[in-house]
């Protein structure tokens, strides 16, 4: 992708990413083709080999593009006036998950991205697994960390929380149903709560 694709108009560049996000979201990326993008988008097959070097290079862009929205999103609704750590971390992970909600495409793009077993997927990601939670933890901003006890390395028990959410996360995707979305998100929520209380108890000063 160049500064090209950057420097369309809206409409257009609205319709290159909308057609690609759903032929992905519905197909995966082996069976996407460049061929139904365009088709749905209403542009020649060349003019997006402009933008894009290749399938590959669209891909990435395109879960680049997505996280950015949750990330965007989850951070303008953040209340700013928490600080305790275990009330932002429920606030951000029950905010991602309203995001997909509302943006069902996204959803749609996020859980074949998880189910799909193509060596692109699964390296981006591992590559966003590597920054250690950043969509959650950016959010988290300066947290009180007078309420964890003295006798605990803080970072360590974050890491821990971390690890924990990003399992649960991986399993809620590939089990979320669109359909049956509401009843799955309140079992979501249900164990998130059960978590949180756990590593509230286990971390935090009695």
């Amino acid at each position: 992708m160049n500064k090209t694709f950057e420097n369309l108009n809206k409409e257009k560049k609205r319709r290159i990413v909308n057609s690609a996000i759903e032929e992905f979201a519905s197909k995966g990326y082996k069976s996407a083709t460049i061929d139904n993008i365009v088709s749905k988008a209403g542009i020649s097959k060349g003019s997006i080999f402009q933008y894009f070097k290749n399938k590959e290079s669209l891909y990435i862009y395109l879960c680049n593009y997505q996280i950015n929205i949750i990330k965007d999103e989850i951070l303008n609704q953040k209340e700013i006036n928490e600080t305790d750590f275990f009330e932002l971390y429920r606030y951000a992970v029950h905010t991602k998950f309203k995001i997909l909600k509302k943006n069902p495409y996204v959803f749609k793009f996020f859980k074949t991205l998880y189910l799909d077993d193509s060596k692109i997927a699964k390296k981006w990601l591992n590559d966003i697994s590597m920054n250690k939670n950043q969509l959650v933890l950016s959010f988290m901003g300066d947290y009180d960390k007078t309420k964890f006890r003295d006798d605990i390395d803080i970072d360590m028990a974050i890491k821990a929380i971390e690890l924990t959410f990003d399992g649960l996360s991986m399993k809620w995707i590939e089990k979320l149903s669109y359909e049956n979305y509401e009843n799955d998100l309140k079992s979501l929520f249900d164990e998130v709560e059960g978590y949180i209380n756990f590593y509230k108890k286990l971390y935090y000063k009695e």
